[in-house]
């Protein structure tokens, strides 16, 4: 008696919005369902409410966790407005000046699955507003150039080195390098250095206009349009190699 065997592939709709795969194959009795599916991350919490007592740059703010399920999250970046706070890849949120102000803001994790997820994260403190030895420099950071341009091929390895933004103040003080609009693109921007990198495959030839900004201690902040082009027919699949 020959055996029948029943195949369909069915698509699942789940609450974040993507679509799973499910091959659901029947052999009489034997039923087997094979599911593949790609993940948003997740934080621990959200949101974060922190209060700094550390009164000093290099202060520890508080740390923020996100994991994701089949990928590993590898950036963290921070929406500061005032440009007193920064975050580190592991999470850990720090001052870059003594004087911080209350703020809230928000911080996006980076995947390796290629999704982003963003947690509201308020900060208070005890600190004085004008601190006892510190003197407010109103003078804001200047780039070396007035724009920047990049180029790069496809490439599956992550992390690539895109391209240096450099910018400083009169003061020669540490700076905080932040992209603002980091969503929908594969680049960020290491906030102490000022290298943009990818944190995810180039899997999409095409040009990306970004928009970097540079912040001292004192809140001074300025801005510099930034343009990566990709290049090459650029095919991905999974972990494997980009072509082009």
């Amino acid at each position: 008696m020959s055996e029948v065997i029943y195949a369909a592939l069915i698509f699942f709709v789940i609450s974040s919005g993507h679509l799973i795969a499910a091959e659901s194959r029947q052999t009489h009795s034997n039923h087997v369902i094979r599911k593949r599916q790609t993940t948003t991350p997740t934080f621990t919490q959200n949101p974060y409410s922190f209060t700094v007592t550390s009164c000093a740059a290099g202060g520890t703010v508080g740390q923020v966790t996100a994991t994701v399920t089949g990928g590993t999250v590898t950036v963290y970046t921070i929406s500061s407005s005032s440009g007193k706070y920064t975050i580190a890849t592991t999470g850990l949120i720090t001052l870059l000046t003594a004087t911080p102000t209350a703020e809230t803001f928000t911080v996006t994790a980076y995947a390796t699955t290629g999704f982003t997820a963003t947690a509201t994260v308020t900060v208070t403190t005890t600190c004085s507003s004008s601190g006892s030895t510190t003197t407010l420099d109103r003078t804001p950071p200047v780039f070396q150039q007035s724009q920047y341009t990049f180029s790069t091929a496809c490439s599956s390895t992550q992390r690539l080195q895109v391209g240096l933004i450099l910018a400083s103040n009169s003061r020669s003080d540490t700076l905080n390098y932040t992209i603002l609009n980091p969503l929908g693109s594969p680049f960020f921007v290491d906030p102490n250095s000022g290298l943009i990198k990818t944190y995810v495959p180039l899997a999409t030839a095409g040009t990306y206009s970004l928009t970097a900004q540079a912040s001292d201690p004192y809140g001074n902040a300025v801005t510099v349009p930034v343009t990566v082009t990709v290049s090459g027919t650029c095919v991905c699949s999974g972990t494997a190699a980009c072509a082009g």
